[in-house]
């Protein structure tokens, strides 16, 4: 018997596997020129209870909060890592969970999740300001609404809608909101206005820490301040 990740999941001569830590690792059963292999995957418990709180494994990489009253009475969640052909070219590497309700957990209204992310590991061109928690549905990654990055803690924080997998990802803006008094209206030589700027998600969430770049089509007639 043999493991190809001990760390993870070792395995004894006689066949005993033993859980060690949160991963996944093939058992493999070798008998002269036969061999057979199976995945196992090992999951982190979080227990909830009715009191709510923040409860996190021990590395802090995944927590959750829970308002009182949102559980009915002690439960277990299994936390393990995501699969890895789940990942994109906008997926914070080491980011994807898969967070599953052992039997009798039922939902979890108000839930938030909270996922910390290795800076050193961001996509290139990818700003810290920029990340998003998303969920895997049946169409590819989908936003989690309002979700909001906190780059001095290095997590990202959003609702935990339903159970499944999560990731952090990059949200690329979709359209700029303007606003301004005089906006689409006429201004007499010499007047000044100030018009504003908002980055937006393809869902109409606004982008924090962005940059707007401001420029005019005929600087001769209007010119606009950087």
């Amino acid at each position: 018997w043999t493991s190809t990740n001990q760390a993870v999941a070792a395995v004894s001569t006689s066949g005993l596997v033993t859980a060690r830590a949160a991963g996944q690792a093939v058992v493999i059963a070798t008998s002269g020129n036969a061999r057979e292999a199976t995945t196992v995957l090992v999951a982190s418990a979080l227990t909830l209870t009715p009191s709510g709180g923040t409860v996190a494994l021990p590395d802090s990489s995944v927590s959750l909060g829970i308002p009182p009253g949102s559980v009915g009475g002690t439960v277990t969640l299994l936390v393990s890592p995501g699969a890895a052909g789940l990942a994109d070219d906008e997926v914070v590497p080491g980011t994807i969970v898969q967070i599953a309700g052992a039997a009798g957990s039922g939902t979890l209204a108000g839930a938030t999740l909270a996922l910390r992310y290795d800076p050193t590991r961001l996509p290139a061109g990818v700003s810290a300001g920029g990340l998003q928690l998303y969920r895997r549905t049946f169409t590819g990654w989908t936003a989690v609404r309002r979700s909001a990055s906190d780059t001095t803690r290095r997590v990202v924080t959003g609702a935990l809608g339903a159970f499944g997998t999560y990731a952090i990802r990059f949200t690329p803006v979709d359209r700029v909101l303007l606003s301004g008094a005089q906006l689409d209206g006429a201004l007499y030589v010499g007047q000044t206005t100030r018009f504003g700027a908002i980055p937006a998600s393809a869902l109409g969430d606004t982008l924090a820490n962005r940059v707007t770049a401001w420029s005019s089509s005929a600087p001769g007639v209007a010119t606009v301040d950087a």
